[in-house]
């Protein structure tokens, strides 16, 4: 928590616990029946599509779909809302960021997908991507699921 709050940048000590979070959230939810099924997206949502990510180093189609997912909507969330060492930004600069990271940091076939799909939101349309029954449940009632 303290690390996720912090202002100004992280020395490299700092660093190396925040890279552990994957592993550390992944061994917090291993013991929940549900967890085969979103272990590996917790796991994993820091791998970047060329290789250079962590925990693990895994690259393209290693890194499960989910996982690949969660990593541009996080950054996106991140760069929208702001961080205290990192003002937010505006979508267009964080669209752009994303469309920059395509085939290195992000799946290039789902950057376009996702920027699509919030598109269509912020104009009230429904999603052009089927959405798992859990992710149409009121925000209230998912958190619970």
């Amino acid at each position: 928590e303290h690390l996720l709050r912090k202002e100004g940048p992280l020395s490299e000590e700092e660093w190396d616990v925040m890279r552990r979070h994957p592993e550390i959230g992944e061994r917090i939810c291993r013991p929940l029946q549900a967890s085969r099924a979103f272990a590996p997206i917790i796991r994993h949502h820091h791998e970047r599509f060329n290789g250079k990510g962590y925990p693990d180093r895994l690259r393209g189609e290693q890194i499960p779909l989910g996982a690949r997912i969660v990593a541009i909507a996080d950054a996106y969330e991140a760069m929208v809302h702001g961080r205290p060492y990192q003002p937010a930004q505006p979508h267009d600069r964080a669209a752009d960021e994303l469309k920059r990271l395509r085939g290195a940091q992000f799946d290039p076939d789902l950057v376009p997908i996702f920027l699509d799909e919030l598109e269509r939101d912020s104009q009230g349309l429904p999603p052009l991507v089927a959405l798992p029954p859990v992710a149409r449940l009121e925000p209230e009632f998912a958190a619970g699921a």
